[in-house]
């Protein structure tokens, strides 16, 4: 950046600041890499160069901003579609995949998946497809189908050493096993990704381990160690100013609540959790939020005694809530949570849903 500027080169320039925008994206300094991408694509107006639009709309991703993300995709594609730039063309429509998946609309991702990204260009490209696909098996809550998906992809990136992916792929495995209720196995996957993230510095990483890793906690019946543990996660999600992250550390801290039977705390802090994934468009965090509200109201009107500031109904809330994991072909949890319909209808008091399935 120095020495392009030294001689006045503004093609230069705005690769090193594009490149500075990456390096800031995977340290989790959103806000940064934004503005620095940002002046990068400033000094090459009135033209616009794809790679620095992609630089972008990843940074719009991880602040789940995704419409704005898609919105640049579009224009990245038509500057890809004129110059014949087939693998750029191939790693937006992957982020746009993912994207979809993220939305809940894995038909969308699908299609795009069929249409544009059957033929990876590289290697690396073929482990994103592989690991895109087992993402979406895992919504699908076909577990066994996805493990070898993360295993092949996960070898390529060993093999190109790319160690954001294989943090990733050691997070996805460990919510395989803590779906399947192979809890070591699930912990030790979780303090993998953990070792990874904080190997390259990526904090919004670290934070998701954590989250994860709190799950694994309380399933395991250590609700005081995992709630010591969530606090920290949610100030890291704090850090980086990660709003959804947030919504996620709440949906756990709740939970938890839950768990030890605090149940005034436990539907004041969900009800957090909703309105902070209402703002950020997650679907798939609205329904667990919705899901779990449910209980805790069902529990308090059980056992009497507390008064809510509105008239609820749990199970109308549970019904909203099933109807979005299906919206977003979260076909376990909503299976699950029939079951929580029956037996709210039936009056079981003791039920508790496994926080196993609420990990995506």
């Amino acid at each position: 950046m120095q020495l392009s500027t030294e001689v006045g080169d503004i093609v230069g320039q705005a690769e090193s600041l594009a490149g500075l925008a990456l390096s800031l994206l995977f340290m989790s300094r959103f806000a940064e890499a934004h503005d620095t991408v940002e002046k990068a694509i400033t000094l090459r107006q009135p033209f616009f160069e794809a790679d620095h639009l992609h630089v972008l709309a990843r940074i719009l991703i991880a602040r789940e901003e995704f419409k704005k993300a898609e919105e640049i995709f579009s224009l990245s594609r038509s500057l890809r579609e004129d110059s014949g730039d087939k693998l750029g063309l191939w790693c937006d429509f992957n982020l746009l995949a993912l994207v979809a998946v993220r939305r809940g609309e894995t038909r969308v991702a699908e299609r795009i998946m069929k249409e544009e990204l059957c033929l990876p260009p590289t290697a690396l490209q073929e482990a994103h497809l592989l690991t895109l696909n087992a993402i979406i098996l895992i919504r699908h809550g076909d577990l066994k189908q996805a493990l070898p998906l993360l295993t092949k992809a996960d070898n390529i990136y060993s093999q190109v050493k790319s160690i954001l992916d294989q943090a990733i792929c050691s997070q996805y495995v460990g919510i395989i096993h803590l779906r399947d209720a192979n809890f070591q196995l699930a912990m030790e996957h979780f303090t993998e990704a953990l070792r990874l993230h904080t190997q390259i510095g990526n904090i919004q990483g670290q934070a998701d381990d954590m989250n994860r890793m709190c799950q694994t906690l309380l399933v395991q019946g250590h609700p005081q160690e995992a709630e010591a543990q969530i606090s920290k996660t949610l100030a890291l999600h704090i850090q980086i100013e990660d709003l959804s992250g947030q919504g996620d550390d709440l949906y756990i801290l709740a939970t938890i609540y839950l768990a030890q039977n605090r149940l005034v705390e436990a539907e004041q802090t969900i009800r957090q959790a909703l309105e902070i994934h209402k703002r950020t468009e997650s679907n798939y965090g609205q329904a667990r939020d919705l899901a779990r509200l449910s209980e805790i109201v069902w529990r308090m009107r059980i056992g009497g005694g507390c008064e809510l500031e509105d008239s609820v109904d749990a199970l109308s809330i549970l019904r909203q809530a099933i109807d979005l994991f299906k919206n977003v072909s979260a076909l376990a949890e909503a299976h699950e949570y029939d079951k929580l319909e029956r037996l709210m209808t039936g009056g079981d008091p003791d039920m508790v849903v496994p926080m196993s399935l609420s990990c995506m």
